[in-house]
């Protein structure tokens, strides 16, 4: 599994879709700080887990291996409600000077 933030454009999105990861969460117009505190959430709670890296940087030319933990250790619920707990602690204080950014969950 991988968290991690994109713009709205998705081009990171593509580049890992190509490579064979599939979307299993999108949360649209997240501003940049909220993203960044839901995927720093999720991060923590893996490696608290003592949940490793799922990929060697060799197998994402494109980036992103540390944002990864092998399937079979995550609970997708579980992270969901990690992201969702994050990111409510924004939703009252909005910051317009911030660009929209979405945060991904992939598997």
């Amino acid at each position: 599994m991988k968290i991690g933030i994109a713009a709205a454009h998705r081009q990171r999105i593509k580049r890992h879709v190509r490579r064979g990861w599939k979307i299993l969460n999108e949360w649209a117009n997240v501003k940049g700080s909220a993203a960044n505190a839901a995927e720093r959430a999720v991060l923590h709670a893996w490696r608290a887990a003592g949940i490793p890296d799922a990929v060697p940087a060799s197998d994402m030319p494109q980036g992103g291996q540390t944002e990864t933990a092998p399937l079979d250790l995550v609970d997708l619920a579980e992270t969901r409600r990690i992201v969702e707990s994050a990111l409510a602690s924004f939703k009252t204080q909005p910051n317009p000077q911030e660009a929209a950014g979405r945060q991904i969950t992939w598997r």
